[in-house]
């Protein structure tokens, strides 16, 4: 037991300082709401019911005083609930953002799991409270001698109470894993792609797997469940598929949450972005003044030139303190149908590549980040992120378009939206580091749930940028 209890701590422990650079990149960035508080939840409670566990259930050969061991199992019992009830709630949410149902049952899942752990928790007290700390002097000298801190007396625990949590819980798993199953087979009928490409895009292996676990140890808990192994090798099984519960489940949850981040799909990214990853986006531009009086979702860019922004890199930044300098570009092509004097615009679009950071398969325009070493004005940084980024040359910045602020683990960042002309007959060519494909996006294509950007896409900003790049494009007499 001690061996199995171990080895729980040390993954724990490794896990811990591999995923902490990804913690602090992708959930310490975001305010307190539900996403960040769930995965700090199952994320170091189980840290907490480890240590407590450690202390009371290890050969440390100290002595801890009564008092002292029933606050630690209490701590313990306390801290592995609370981990496994944030993980359930991981589980429903994510569920319910994939079966993309209406929100009442968003409120019915969440009633069903409070109920569940707060009669679960009850029990639990009830039962703890029966149990009662062993005095070491009174021990036999075989018995300290083994150097446990402490030494607890179960035989006053209910053997009912525990049935009967064991059957809730057992209840609770099998519910979840109904949910998932059927979750799993409406998101595979509704996909043309293969069930393991849907598993893997859709982080249907973090839940499945982890229901799968439950229902193991639920099963295993449930008092007078047949066996067909011997009961003290069921003891071992036992404590050794409570610890991989104890150990994977959080593991999977907080992994489930940062892949569902990555799931292209409209109702799931919504619900995740505006339900566990809020971040409020900014809506307009620092500065007041007339030059770059700008704001998202207002028509001020009518009235600014591109000379307006033909000032030095170093002026631009003081407009905008503490913010980085971004651009994106919108390169227009020009498709003649039939021999026409007329045709239809389209706009170069560019995915983000899944090892991204930051909205990973994203459909953005062309851009980037200014460099004070490379460039001497903004306009500079058009030239040169478009070259860098499709391998276009820029022969015109014919237009500025809408502008937004966000902010991202790197910090805030205003973002100068321009529409420009490139040299003809050059191949697009990517880098493959920062974006894997590209396409040429008509008006129409934006408001099909199969583009780029969806119905009700996390990218819904960008998407105006684009839109606000083709009414420029339509109003230009020239095109």
């Amino acid at each position: 037991m001690e061996i199995i209890f171990l080895v729980d701590s040390i993954t724990i422990a490794r896990y811990l300082e591999w995923a902490t650079k990804t913690e602090v990149n992708r959930i310490w960035s975001h305010k307190q709401n539900v996403g960040k508080f769930l995965f700090l939840t199952t994320r170091y409670a189980p840290i907490v019911a480890i240590i407590c566990n450690f202390l009371t259930n290890f050969r440390l050969y100290w002595r801890i005083g009564n008092k002292g061991c029933m606050a630690l199992d209490v701590i313990h019992s306390v801290m592995d609930l609370i981990a496994a009830s944030a993980a359930e709630a991981t589980l429903l949410l994510c569920l319910y953002a994939l079966l993309d149902a209406k929100k009442v049952w968003f409120y019915v899942f969440m009633i069903l799991s409070f109920a569940f752990t707060v009669t679960i928790l009850i029990l639990e007290a009830t039962d703890i409270s029966h149990q009662r700390v062993l005095s070491h002097q009174l021990l036999p000298k075989h018995w300290q001698s083994l150097g446990y801190p402490c030494y607890f007396d179960s035989s006053r625990q209910s053997p009912i109470i525990y049935g009967v949590v064991a059957y809730i819980s057992f209840t609770r798993t099998a519910l979840a894993a109904l949910l998932a199953i059927a979750t799993f087979l409406h998101r595979y009928r509704r996909s043309g792609s293969s069930m393991i490409k849907v598993i893997r895009r859709e982080g249907g292996l973090y839940y499945l797997s982890t229901i799968l676990l439950r229902l193991i140890d639920a099963i295993i808990r449930t008092p007078n469940m047949p066996t067909i192994i011997d009961p003290a090798d069921a003891v071992t099984l036992a404590i050794a598929i409570y610890s991989l519960r104890v150990l994977a489940i959080p593991i999977l949850a907080n992994r489930l949450l940062l892949n569902m981040r990555k799931i292209n799909e409209n109702n799931a990214n919504t619900l995740i972005s505006t339900m566990l990853f809020t971040k409020t986006p900014h809506t307009r531009f620092g500065s007041t003044t007339d030059q770059m009086a700008y704001e998202f979702g207002a028509d001020t860019s009518d009235h600014i030139s591109v000379k307006s922004f033909d000032i030095p890199l170093g002026a631009l930044q003081a407009q905008h303190p503490n913010k980085r300098l971004v651009i994106g570009v919108a390169v227009a092509n020009l498709v003649r149908l039939g021999g026409q004097s007329g045709g239809h615009h389209r706009v170069l679009l560019v995915r983000r590549a899944p090892s991204e950071d930051e909205f990973p398969n994203a459909w953005e325009l062309p851009g980037g980040g200014a460099e004070v070493d490379a460039d001497k004005t903004i306009l500079d940084t058009v030239v040169r992120e478009t070259l860098e980024e499709t391998s276009l040359r820029v022969t015109a910045i014919t237009k500025p378009i809408r502008g937004f602020e966000y902010s991202t683990s790197k910090g805030s960042a205003i973002q100068f939206n321009f529409l420009v002309e490139v040299e003809e007959a050059i191949e697009v060519k990517l880098n493959p580091e920062e974006h894997d494909e590209y396409a040429w996006v008509g008006l129409e294509d934006l408001e099909k749930a199969s583009g780029p950007f969806g119905q009700e896409s996390r990218m819904g900003v960008m998407r105006d940028v684009v839109i606000d790049a083709f009414k420029k494009l339509a109003e230009d007499p020239s095109n």
